[in-house]
């Protein structure tokens, strides 16, 4: 999960990047856990899936309240 940037700050103060845990429900879906943690508060994330190879997967849009 990626933070994106932001509007009315040059450099956003919060965290970057966070790996999130995930469990294989069957071949085409996965379930991801946000954890609840203070430094994933509110705002607006991309999440991405990488492969061994460090492929990703195209990028969906969530918003975390």
């Amino acid at each position: 999960m990626i933070s994106g940037g932001s509007i009315t700050h040059a450099q956003p103060s919060e965290l970057k990047y966070f790996e999130l845990p995930f469990e294989k429900v069957n071949e085409e879906k996965i379930e991801i856990t946000i954890p609840n943690d203070e430094n994933i508060n509110n705002g607006f994330y991309m999440i991405f899936g990488l492969d061994n190879n460090s492929t990703h997967t195209m990028g969906n849009s969530i918003i975390v309240k």
